[in-house]
């Protein structure tokens, strides 16, 4: 799981084996270890803690059982690894001898046993030990394994969701690290950093720390690693440029990751686990960007390489990985969440591709061994494998029997992040013979292991190739496309279950683009209806032949409507209604707005005869929050959503956002910046928004205004630190992306630069603010163009705020139609007393019938994320 699992010989104990025959054991284990024989190397741990105990070499005994330990975890040997961790910390209780040689061994213990609590999943356990590691390292000077177990401690943090801790932990050590001296123990822990940058997201932070590795290391072992990391970050990049709309950047990234994996395959023992490991990634490579005959050559070179190796659980799982690549092979690539397809592809390229029956050895060879090994988890692995190989032949029933057997295997086991794919793969199995209770049962099963382990896979080794958005987002989907099937007609029950589904999809969605656990910001799980009786709570939905609309009125149960539609269709309608309101097209516009709102609004969907005033969609980041709902065109009424007389309002997660009004005082906090900046290699132009400025100044007596050299982090700290603000106004530029690096506002620096604020320095900004901010209104700011899922930005800047509200811009329009919807905006709710979501609705109805600014782009693209409720309706009118 992105630990740092490495056997660490003591300094003192180290020399003195060179000088005493008898402790011979200590290199010849190491090295055993060192090379993968983790069985051999145990073994001969084992007889030397019998002989240490009868000669009472006590610090000698503590330090091999800890050895000792960190084997039986590489062997999946639990329970032996705990009792000799435990064993150890008895012996150096009462131990005599050099306190700093004992204290150095107790580091280690302490490091084995926060690596044994991970593997169990007792996160902040294992942070306590690799905690009081870091202590005893840094008493006895060895600084070097310090960073190393801080590292760890990172990994933790993660998992527990305490992503600013880890960052700071992450920022010291690469400080740190940079006043040390060249050498490869530093490369090898800067490559252990650079893998944890990427593993929280931060991409070009871990591409320029392993190239600072790469320079640095010389042995050909410190080499590997940082050459195997490169390349999966490298990989990574590569998924990020698709990901953002720019995927003709992409191949640079393929190639260098191609060529990391070469270097790395060249450097690697032939005799050892490591020369096969790039391979693998390699294989994986080739076959994602779809290089067929490239794969298959490498697949049949590949065949056997695991003859000779000693038996591992590592060993075990690479095996699993080449055959699942294999089925890839045989199957061709799913592009679009980038898994092996379910339907055999003509597309090899003129390949041989592998047979069922050589995908199939290689799998009964990997469940053999892991027999053989005693290791429940690569046996429940092989067995699922297994099971997913027949389903893909037609062979339902025994692909059932496979699963529920790989499903048993991890009874007593944590393994999650295979019990979730069983739980999946079982649903679909039981779908396809008919037993619709049963897969909608291991379908809530599967979704329950992901609330419960998401976090954990978030901060998953690479190896593992996890990704959130391309494989879990389909146990969802595929859960409530079998709960809403229009086959069965849905009870009560399951329209309450799929929209707390839809809730549970979203906050895991967020997560992962924070990299993070969101409890701290979940509120409590309240009956929207209960909010606000005269909202209309939408959960539109894209199922794979069909749109439905769950929807819950004032008063009433929540109800259903479906509309045919493919979900390729949807997408591409939404794409192009995007790029329409982009060109100004005015005609497009209408025509994929009208297709949008039949979806969503067919005819049953009666409103008229409610008391209905504010409509809130409950979207997800890919579907309808790429364009503004205000934009769906009523073909028959001739009339934009927007002219409607309800306010709109979008929730990406209900749980994230408080939704209770309480009456404030309007304070307003203004800061602007009309001066070009520059960051880096980046160039923000001049914004006027000096008339925005004016007209806020001219409504608001109780304004503090910030501009330009005013408008810095300590400034604005100071300020909400000093005045309980209700609105703070932002105008200045912003960028939300689907990448949290790429997610910014723009603030004033040092020497007349400028500072990118992102979503973390926003919440240490706002969101430690005294009072809760009551709307933060950001203007000048635009998504990231062909990024599908840049509203998870937005959403990320609303949330991390802490503001109840948000209302921020898709798109950046020119400067004289954001100060003058500024102005209608501020002037409706200072006079009218009207809601957030009222004012915004008016205040766009006013711009569009303005002769300058009619076309939907310019009045268009406000949206308003969170509550719609203003906190301070009541008091505004009477305050100003």
């Amino acid at each position: 799981m992105g630990v740092l699992q490495r056997s660490e010989i003591t300094i003192a104990l180290a020399q003195r084996s060179r000088n005493d025959p008898s402790a011979s054991w200590l290199a010849a284990g190491l090295e055993l270890y060192q090379r993968g024989r983790f069985q051999q190397a145990a073994q001969i741990w084992e007889q030397e803690a019998i002989t240490l105990a009868t000669r009472q070499e006590q610090l000698s005994e503590a330090m091999v059982r800890s050895n000792l330990s960190l084997a039986y975890q590489k062997l999946g040997q639990w329970q032996p690894a705990e009792e000799q961790i435990r064993r150890s910390l008895q012996i150096l209780e009462i131990a005599p001898g050099n306190p700093q040689v004992r204290q150095e061994i107790r580091a280690k213990v302490w490091n084995a046993w926060g690596q044994w609590h991970w593997a169990q999943g007792q996160y902040q356990q294992a942070l306590v030990n690799w905690q009081q590691a870091a202590v005893d390292y840094e008493a006895v000077d060895q600084t070097l394994s310090g960073i190393r177990t801080r590292i760890n401690q990172t990994q933790a943090l993660l998992a527990l969701g305490l992503n600013p801790r880890a960052a700071e932990i992450l920022e010291d050590l690469g400080l740190s690290l940079s006043q040390d001296p060249d050498s490869d123990l530093k490369a090898t822990a800067l490559t252990q950093l650079g893998a944890t940058f990427r593993r929280v997201g931060r991409l070009q932070d871990s591409h320029r720390i392993l190239e600072q590795s790469l320079r640095m290391a010389q042995a050909p072992a410190a080499r590997y690693g940082v050459l195997l990391e490169l390349g999966n970050t490298e990989w990574a990049m590569a998924h990020r440029q698709i990901q953002m709309g720019e995927a003709e950047q992409a191949p640079t990234h393929y190639r260098a990751a191609l060529n990391a994996y070469q270097q790395a395959t060249d450097l690697a023992d032939p005799l050892s686990l490591d020369s096969i490991r790039p391979q693998l990634n390699r294989l994986s490579l080739w076959i994602e960007i779809g290089r067929w005959s490239e794969a298959a050559a490498l697949a049949t070179e590949l065949q056997g390489s695991w003859t000779d190796l000693p038996l591992t659980a590592s060993s075990i799982t690479t095996q699993l990985n080449y055959a699942h690549s294999l089925v890839c092979l045989k199957q061709g690539l799913d592009l679009g969440n980038l898994e092996c397809s379910t339907t055999e592809s003509p597309v090899v390229g003129g390949a041989v591709a592998p047979t069922w029956s050589q995908i199939e050895q290689v799998l009964l060879n990997a469940l053999q061994q892991s027999h053989t090994l005693a290791n429940t988890v690569t046996e429940s692995h092989s067995l699922g494998q297994l099971g997913h190989l027949y389903e893909l032949q037609g062979e339902t029933p025994i692909a059932q029997d496979l699963t529920q057997q790989a499903l048993l295997r991890l009874e007593r086991y944590q393994a999650p992040e295979l019990q979730f794919r069983w739980e999946w793969q079982l649903a679909r199995l039981l779908d396809q013979q008919g037993d619709r209770e049963g897969a909608l049962d291991s379908f809530a099963a599967a979704v329950e292991t992901l609330a419960l382990v998401r976090r954990d896979l978030l901060t998953t080794d690479p190896d593992v190739q996890f990704s959130f958005h391309n494989t879990a987002e389909p146990v969802y989907r595929e859960y409530l496309d079998l709960l809403l099937s229009p086959d069965h007609e849905p009870t009560p029950l399951d329209l309450q279950t799929a929209v707390d589904t839809i809730k549970e999809f979203q906050l895991a969605e967020l997560e992962e683009f924070f990299r993070c656990s969101l409890d701290p910001y979940v509120e409590l799980d309240r009956d929207l209806a209960e909010i606000d009786p005269k909202a209309a709570f939408l959960y539109p939905i894209i199922l794979t032949d069909r749109v439905a609309t769950l929807y819950q009125l004032p008063d009433r149960p929540i109800q259903i409507i479906t509309t045919p539609a493919s979900r390729s269709e949807v997408r591409q309608t939404i794409e192009q209604l995007r790029q329409s309101l982009l060109r100004r097209d005015v005609s497009q516009v209408i025509a994929q707005g009208s297709q949008l709102y039949d979806w969503i609004f067919p005819p049953q969907l009666d409103l008229q005869e409610t008391t209905v005033e504010t409509l809130v969609f409950v979207v997800g980041a890919d579907l309808f929050r790429n364009v503004p709902l205000a934009t769906l065109y009523d073909q028959q009424a001739e009339q934009y959503l927007v002219e409607k007389p309800y306010a709109i309002t979008t929730l990406p997660s209900p749980r994230l956002f408080d939704l209770t009004p309480t009456p404030v005082k309007p304070q307003l906090l203004a800061a602007s910046i009309d001066q070009p900046l520059t960051v880096g290699e980046l160039y923000f132009p001049a914004l006027n928004t000096q008339a925005e400025i004016q007209q806020l100044a001219s409504r608001f007596p109780q304004i503090d205004i910030l501009t330009n050299t005013q408008f810095t982090p300590d400034r604005i700290r100071e300020q909400l630190n000093q005045t309980p603000y209700s609105i703070v106004h932002l105008a200045t530029h912003g960028n939300f992306s689907s990448d949290p690096q790429q997610t910014y506002l723009l603030a004033y620096g040092s020497n007349n630069q400028g500072v990118l604020l992102r979503a973390e320095d926003v919440e240490e900004l706002l969101g430690a603010a005294p009072t809760v901010i009551d709307l933060l209104m950001l203007s000048a700011c635009q998504t990231a163009v062909g990024d599908n899922r840049s509203p998870l930005g937005l959403a990320g800047i609303a949330i991390r705020s802490g503001a109840r509200s948000t209302i921020a811009s898709l798109w950046k329009v020119e400067d004289r139609a954001i100060s003058r919807f500024s102005e209608l905006f501020y002037d409706l709710l200072s006079r009218e007393g009207l809601t957030y979501g009222q004012a915004l609705r008016q205040a766009q109805v006013q711009l569009m019938q303005d002769p300058g600014f009619q076309n939907p782009y310019f009045w268009a693209p406000y949206t308003l994320v969170g509550s719609w409720q203003s906190s301070n309706e009541i008091s505004m009118a009477q305050n100003l």
